[in-house]
C-alpha cells in the first residue's frame, strides 16, 4: 500500500482506502469503517433478539439447531478470520459464538422449565 498524491491509500489490488486522520494518527480506513459499523449491527442485532427470548421466559418454536449451527459456523469463521489476520472478522465472530452459546443456554433452559413446550427439531 502507498500514500498518493490525494491523501488516499491504494491497496495492491489498486482499491482506494479513504483515511479519517486525527492531528497526529491515522484512526480508521474506510473499509475498517465500514466494517466494524457493520459488526456493530449485527451484533446488536443477535443480541436484542436473544435478550427478547430471555426475556418473554419461552423459547417456543426456536430449535436448538439453529444455536448450534451458529456456534459451529461462527467457529469456522473465527478460526478464519485468525488465519487471515482480519481483527473485524475475528471480534465478530467471537461475538456471535458468545451469543449463540448464550442463546443455546436459554433454549435449553426453557426446554428444562416447561418440557410441554413443542420443541422444533
Amino acid at each position: 500500500m502507498g500514500l498518493t498524491e490525494q491523501g488516499t491509500i491504494s491497496s495492491s489490488l489498486g482499491i482506494p482506502s479513504f483515511v479519517v486522520y486525527s492531528e497526529k494518527q491515522e484512526i480508521m480506513s474506510f473499509q475498517e469503517f465500514v466494517g466494524w459499523s457493520a459488526s456493530a449491527v449485527l451484533v446488536l442485532t443477535i443480541v436484542t433478539q436473544v435478550h427478547r427470548q430471555w426475556q418473554q421466559g419461552s423459547s417456543k418454536g426456536v430449535s436448538k439447531w439453529l444455536f448450534i449451527g451458529q456456534m459451529a459456523a461462527s467457529g469456522g469463521f473465527f478460526l478464519y478470520s485468525w488465519l487471515i489476520h482480519d481483527v473485524v472478522f475475528l471480534f465478530t465472530n467471537a461475538l456471535m459464538m458468545m451469543s449463540a452459546a448464550v442463546g443455546l443456554g436459554i433454549v435449553l433452559w426453557h426446554r428444562m422449565k416447561h418440557p410441554d413446550e413443542e420443541q422444533t427439531r
